[in-house]
C-alpha cells in the first residue's frame, strides 16, 4: 500500500494498492489530508491499516493517526479514513520507519 507522498510538484492524499506484477492495482479512499513522510502500518489485532504523522501541505508535522475502515454493507468499497482521536502519537512523526510485531507497532 502506498499512501500520500510528493510527486515533485504537489503533496498527495492518494492511497493505492500496488503489486509489482500488476495483479492488485487499486485506488483506495484518499487520506483526509495531503501528507508525506507518514508512517503506514498494518496492525493485526485491530485488523486495520493505520496511518500516522507526516508533514502536511501547510508545512506542519502531525501526530494524528487514522485507520482505514471498510463499510460492511459495501456502500463505500474504497474505504474511508477515520481519525483515531483516542490514540494520537505522543510526539510528531515524520519520515519514520515502522515494524509491527504481535500487535505492537514500533516506530523509529
Amino acid at each position: 500500500m502506498l499512501a500520500g507522498g510528493h510527486d515533485g510538484w504537489d503533496i498527495l492524499d492518494s492511497v493505492e494498492l500496488y503489486s509489482p506484477n500488476n495483479t492488485c492495482q487499486h485506488n483506495l479512499a484518499p487520506l483526509p489530508v495531503k501528507v508525506y513522510g507518514l508512517v503506514l502500518a498494518y496492525v493485526d489485532p485491530l485488523r486495520c491499516v493505520m496511518a500516522c504523522g507526516g508533514r502536511t501541505a501547510n508545512g506542519l508535522v502531525d501526530k494524528t493517526c487514522w485507520r482505514l475502515d471498510f463499510d460492511q454493507n459495501k456502500e463505500n468499497p474504497f474505504g474511508q479514513w477515520v481519525e483515531m482521536t483516542d490514540s494520537p502519537t505522543k510526539e510528531v512523526r515524520w519520515l519514520a520507519a515502522q515494524s509491527s510485531i504481535k500487535g505492537t507497532v514500533f516506530v523509529t
